[in-house]
């Protein structure tokens, strides 16, 4: 029954902004390319995260263990990033209303709760990882789908300037780019306030909780990471579009993460040194600066 904290909110955040730039990624690759290769790269995007995840299972010695009476499929969180893309693409495509995608990305979440308070889920979920396979499929799938619905808002923004009515976001055609960025902003307080109010108003099964996955944990998060984009999205207008770190993190952003996860490893478990501020620090330099070198000598790492 452990509450979430601050640094919980990291893995459904990247999530979040995979789910946030899967429509932009597809409608660029869709002009481009054509629809029928647009589909295909971002599912051998997501293959290669669900195969990396499989190897680093492999590794591990074991795919299944038994625990409590129950099979647990091994699980960790890179396997998680590949699996929820097969549920975010589905979902850009056959729901293009964004208010009736998000939802089905919210009834995913729900029926997640729903089966935690009722069957051995939540049993299940406390002997795993971020929820185990079900904590993914139903939790974090929640996530990509509320991400991509934010991803349609920005599209706007991006490339409704001159109202374009074969926009891949028709229904947003007639607001403006500020329209479009107060709609989302207001959207990420919103789940943030419902979760919020899930916790006061049901504390015994609705707590938030990064290992079951909770629904409230689930509003809470997105909400936040949702609200947190925004500062930047301002700070981006007043440098003219160019924030050199960012930028630089942005172009790298799955090497950026894994090389965050070696080091905090190495540091943890090789080293056994204590996760202090120093640690901190150095991982946030070891991680910014290599992403800010690569950037600058045109080395791109993408997936």
């Amino acid at each position: 029954t452990t509450v979430m904290n601050a640094y919980d909110v990291g893995t459904p955040t990247f999530i979040f902004i995979m789910g946030l730039v899967m429509p932009l990624s597809y409608a660029n690759r869709s002009k481009r390319d054509g629809k029928l290769k647009a589909i295909r790269h971002i599912l051998i995007r997501y293959t290669i995260l669900l195969a990396i995840g499989a190897v680093i299972i492999f590794l591990g010695g074991e795919f299944t263990k038994e625990k409590e009476g129950m099979t647990i499929v091994v699980w960790d969180v890179v396997p998680s990033l590949g699996l929820v893309g097969f549920i975010g693409l589905p979902a850009v495509l056959l729901f293009k209303n964004i208010l009736v995608r998000a939802a089905f990305g919210l009834g995913l979440g729900l029926f997640y709760q729903i089966m935690l308070l009722n069957t051995y889920w939540k049993e299940y979920a406390i002997q795993s990882v971020h929820g185990g396979i079900f904590g993914t499929i139903f939790g974090f799938g929640c996530v990509i789908v509320l991400g991509t619905c934010f991803g349609e808002l920005l599209l706007a923004n991006g490339v409704r300037r001159e109202r374009d009515e074969k926009s891949p976001t028709p229904q947003l055609r007639h607001f403006s780019k500020n329209q479009c960025l107060i709609g989302a902003a207001i959207a990420g307080a919103v789940l943030f306030a419902v979760g919020i109010f899930l916790v006061l108003a049901f504390p015994t099964g609705w707590y938030p909780n990064k290992r079951q996955v909770t629904f409230s944990y689930i509003l809470i998060s997105t909400g936040a990471s949702a609200l947190m984009m925004f500062p930047f999205v301002y700070l981006e207008r007043l440098v003219s579009g160019h924030l050199l770190l960012l930028d630089s993190v942005g172009q790298s952003p799955f090497l950026v993460y894994m090389v965050a996860v070696i080091v905090e490893y190495v540091l943890d478990d090789i080293l056994e040194i204590e996760f202090v501020w120093w640690s901190r620090i150095l991982i946030l330099t070891i991680v910014f600066g290599g992403a800010v070198l690569l950037d600058l000598s045109g080395k791109i790492f993408k997936i």
